[in-house]
């Protein structure tokens, strides 16, 4: 079956850091096997970064729109969406007469409720993509706690990250467990270039992701850098947001950083960059707090830490208490403990093999087969009814 057309649902675009990535890796699959996408947005943040990364030769069958829930009207973002909106300028004549093969929506969104009501009429797959636990977090934009049933409902099938959210929600009898992964070039750039760099020391120590969410623990943070002056901290992400701003200080943390001579900070930076950073490391922490959120992740930097062969260490979180190389803590003392062992302890000749083969087993092309497997049965479902 061709999945040539889709219909793609999204709080942020595709480049926006933390809340996009697995949406975005998911489009550059779809968008390899020669898929027109139709990407719509219900954020304004960034988008003229957007304007000016999706120029990129393999985005001229991309068309992102951002759909402005105050008036319903559907703005084109990308030259391909400009030239789709002259024949098909609203949302519902995207859905009535663009004729997508299928629609998936990576967020509960509220504000595109109404539009559920026409997918189900023209019969047309529908797929919830559910990337976090929702109701966990403290500023939801999206939508409220409740919006997210209805998807449920309204969906023909749903795929999930964890397997704590597989369970949570395994009465709906539609569930599809796919966790996230590593881009596969992503992946080959990081092994060429850990060929060619020498470590000689085993104490640089680095995070990379965002830092605003309050799931990120900076106490725990601080409790590492002071307890050991001796290794190195880099801290590559951003630490600014706005529609998720949930009120907390974060730039007084930020500041605070600053005044350690053993600890830097860089914002943002192209994804493709973070493979020098990675390269000089030798362990990739996750100083998550455990809640509801965190519980339910499936962190995309574990497996960029492992592409690289650094050991991880990380909060308690369950699922990837039993990836190799991962050392979970469940008190801020294991935590530096682990640090000190996955320091003094790189990874030897076998244990790289079996990280080796457990990242070629979770990279995007695979996931996406997983997914187009989900859909394609959608429509074997159908055919029988």
């Amino acid at each position: 079956m061709n999945l040539n057309k889709i219909l793609v649902f999204s709080y942020y675009h595709p480049w926006i850091a933390g809340g996009a990535h697995r949406p975005h890796q998911i489009l550059i699959q779809d968008l390899l096997r020669g898929r027109e996408v139709v990407f719509i947005c219900t954020s304004t943040s960034e988008l003229e970064n957007a304007k000016i990364l999706a120029k990129a030769n393999l985005y001229k069958k991309f068309a992102l729109f951002y759909f402005d829930s105050i008036n319903g009207a559907l703005e084109p973002v990308t030259a391909c969406a400009v030239k789709i909106a002259k024949t098909y300028p609203t949302l519902e004549d995207i859905l009535n007469n663009w004729n997508p093969t299928y629609v998936r929506s990576h967020q509960p969104l509220e504000s595109l409720i109404p539009f559920l009501d026409i997918i189900r009429t023209n019969n047309i797959p529908f797929l919830y993509d559910q990337m976090d636990y929702w109701a966990g977090f403290a500023i939801q934009p999206w939508g409220s706690n409740k919006i997210e049933e209805q998807y449920i409902e309204y969906a023909d099938a749903i795929t999930t990250i964890s397997r704590f959210l597989e369970n949570r929600f395994s009465h709906t009898g539609k569930m599809h467990f796919i966790p996230n992964a590593i881009n596969p070039n992503f992946l080959s750039l990081l092994r060429k270039e850990k060929q060619n760099t020498i470590t000689d020391y085993r104490n640089e120590i680095i995070y990379i992701g965002a830092m605003w969410p309050d799931w990120f623990d900076w106490d725990l943070v601080f409790y590492m850098i002071e307890n050991r002056p001796n290794y190195s901290f880099t801290f590559i992400g951003p630490w600014e947001t706005s529609d998720e701003d949930d009120g907390r200080p974060v730039y007084k943390y930020v500041e605070r950083l600053k005044n350690y001579t053993n600890a830097r900070l860089i914002n943002e930076v192209p994804h493709v960059e973070l493979i020098d950073f990675l390269c000089k490391s030798n362990v990739g922490i996750i100083p998550f707090v455990v809640n509801n959120v965190t519980i339910g992740c499936s962190p995309l930097k574990v497996f960029e830490y492992l592409g690289a062969s650094l050991k991880v260490v990380s909060t308690a979180l369950p699922e990837i208490a039993n990836y190799p190389a991962v050392y979970v803590s469940d008190t801020y003392d294991t935590f530096l403990k682990n640090l000190d062992f996955a320091t003094k302890n790189l990874l030897n000749k076998n244990e790289e093999l079996i990280v080796r083969d457990f990242c070629e087993a979770n990279t995007w092309v695979t996931q996406v087969d997983n997914l187009d497997k989900v859909i394609i049965n959608i429509f074997n479902q159908k055919n029988k009814g």
